[in-house]
């Protein structure tokens, strides 16, 4: 199997949480994430969201249900947030580790995440986005080349619209830094 690219033969619907598992059986030590103080490999992110998600179903957390978490980008706001889509859930806080969860099934429809916006309106409010949505952004990534092998600079906030990016190795900055 090619390991530098995302395969042509893409789902029309699959989950993140699925893909950063095979990422993580085909590159293990290849770099999922990367902050100011921590790196972690796919596999170490692999097990990690593993751990996250058993936890949340453990306390009783289903899919479909949202919890609010606030945090500044770093490695451990990704895995929580990666870990929580495992679950089917939308955010969690961190849990203890040593555990598998059960698959989550997911439809298309089903939330994915809970953004801010003021739009055009100027009134705060939150736009539920679906896992059907996100996947069409890995497909459109996938189109242009994004892969494994990729490095994605990530220097937007993680509530934003646009920035969640999958595929390779994706360094997440606490905040813009031209010269970082």
């Amino acid at each position: 199997m090619n390991t530098s690219a995302l395969p042509n033969d893409l789902p029309d619907f699959g989950l993140i949480a699925d893909l950063i598992h095979q990422h993580a059986l085909h590159q293990p030590e290849h770099l999922a994430l990367v902050d100011g103080e921590r790196q972690c490999s796919h596999g170490a992110l692999d097990a990690l969201m593993d751990c996250l998600a058993s936890a949340l179903q453990r306390d009783g957390v289903r899919p479909g249900e949202a919890i609010a978490m606030c945090a500044a980008s770093s490695v451990d706001y990704a895995a929580v947030f990666l870990g929580a889509l495992r679950a089917g859930v939308v955010v969690a806080p961190l849990a203890p580790a040593g555990q598998s969860p059960a698959p989550a099934a997911l439809a298309p429809e089903a939330p994915f995440n809970i953004i801010y916006s003021s739009g055009t309106t100027g009134e705060p409010k939150g736009i539920v986005q679906s896992h059907g949505m996100r996947w069409a952004h890995v497909l459109r990534g996938s189109a242009c080349h994004y892969s494994p092998a990729g490095v994605t600079v990530l220097s937007t906030p993680l509530y934003s619209n646009t920035t969640l990016g999958f595929g390779g190795c994706v360094v997440l900055m606490p905040r813009f830094d031209a010269k970082g």
